[in-house]
C-alpha cells in the first residue's frame, strides 16, 4: 500500500495517449475496482474500455458494430460483435489494455472474482489484441480454504508479474 501502483498505472495510461508512436497502437484504461460489487463489473469495464477508445478516436466505429454485446459476465468475449472487434484490432495492429486497479479485496467476492478469473483465461486463450492487467497489495492474504486461492495462483502462472520496489525519498 502506498508504493505507487495507481500512480504508475496513471502514468502508463497518460504515456500511451501522449506518445506519438504508441498513441495509434495501444489504448489503455485503468479502472478502480474498489466500487465493484457484482460479476457484471468485468463486462461493464470491458465495454467502458471500448466506448472510451471510440470517443478518443482510437477505434474507427465504421470498421465494426458499435453495439458491442456482452452476453454473460462469465463469457465476456463470446459474442460475435466482440469477436468482430478483436478481428479489427488484429488487422489494424492495435491493442486494447484493461487494467483492474485496487483489486486486492475482490478475491473475497467469489462471483466477481470468478467472472474476472474466467475473463483472464479467455483473454489468454484468444491471444488477440487485448491485454488484461491487475494490481493488488502484496500483503493480502487469501485463505487456503477460499475458492479464490487456487484460481489466484493459477492466474499467477498465466501472468507476467511486475514487482515495484519501494520508492525512495527521491522517487516520491
Amino acid at each position: 500500500s502506498g508504493w505507487g501502483k495507481s500512480s504508475l498505472l496513471a502514468e502508463l495510461n497518460g504515456y500511451s495517449k501522449k506518445s506519438r508512436y504508441w498513441k495509434s497502437r495501444v489504448y489503455t484504461l485503468a479502472v478502480d475496482t474498489r466500487g465493484a460489487n457484482t460479476a457484471n463489473y468485468i463486462g461493464l469495464a470491458f465495454k467502458q474500455l471500448i466506448d472510451k477508445a471510440i470517443r478518443d478516436n482510437f477505434l474507427d466505429i465504421d470498421l465494426f458494430s458499435s453495439d458491442i454485446e456482452i452476453t454473460s459476465p462469465h463469457d465476456v468475449l463470446s459474442s460475435s460483435s466482440v469477436k468482430n472487434l478483436l478481428s479489427v484490432l488484429r488487422r489494424n495492429k492495435k491493442v486494447l489494455v484493461l487494467i483492474f486497479d485496487q483489486f486486492e479485496d475482490k478475491f473475497r467476492n467469489e462471483p466477481l472474482f470468478e467472472a474476472f478469473h474466467q475473463f483472464c483465461l479467455d483473454v489468454d486463450s484468444l491471444r488477440e489484441s487485448l491485454v488484461v492487467g491487475f494490481s493488488w497489495k502484496t500483503e493480502i492474504n487469501i485463505p487456503i480454504t477460499s475458492l479464490a486461492y487456487m484460481k489466484f495462483n493459477q492466474l499467477r502462472d498465466y501472468s507476467y508479474s511486475i514487482t515495484i520496489p519501494e520508492f525512495s525519498q527521491n522517487d516520491a
